[in-house]
């Protein structure tokens, strides 16, 4: 994983504009990955972002970077809170929220699909959401 790839996928999010940012790279084993993944966290804790590995698949793998402070704030907006808790999540500890979605995202790896609660990890407004939650991503108006 190239600090291109990450600037070229994830610069809203590095830029302070967006909560977070997923990606998917090509990967040669695991063990790279998490030690290019230990390298960039020394780098971005000190700017307020961190970066985590999500799903593995067999030759790519999913990538989460985020600003914890802005998720945190995200996560407990009125609209989004109420919604994680009745999914599950504990919202006392952000991280703990992140690791909670890493295992609903691991569990669905055979069919590549995401929970649709990921769009509040993103930064997308509780309400679209919550829209596209209630809406089972059926009839939306724009996409992109």
């Amino acid at each position: 994983m190239s600090d291109y790839t990450i600037i070229e996928n994830c610069s809203p999010t590095l830029a302070g504009l967006k909560t977070g940012s997923l990606f998917s790279c090509d990967y040669e084993s695991r063990e790279e990955v998490f030690r290019q993944i230990r390298r960039l966290n020394q780098k971005l804790r000190r700017k307020g972002l961190h970066i985590i590995p999500v799903v593995f698949y067999e030759t790519r793998v999913v990538i989460y970077l985020y600003r914890p402070d802005l998720l945190s704030k995200d996560l407990n907006n009125e609209t989004a809170a109420g919604l994680l808790k009745d999914l599950g999540y504990h919202l006392e500890n952000t991280e703990g929220c992140v690791a909670f979605l890493r295992r609903k995202m691991m569990k669905r790896e055979e069919n590549w699909q995401f929970p649709h609660e990921v769009g509040f990890f993103l930064g997308y407004p509780p309400e679209d959401v919550v829209g596209f939650m209630e809406n089972k991503a059926r009839d939306f108006k724009c996409v992109g």
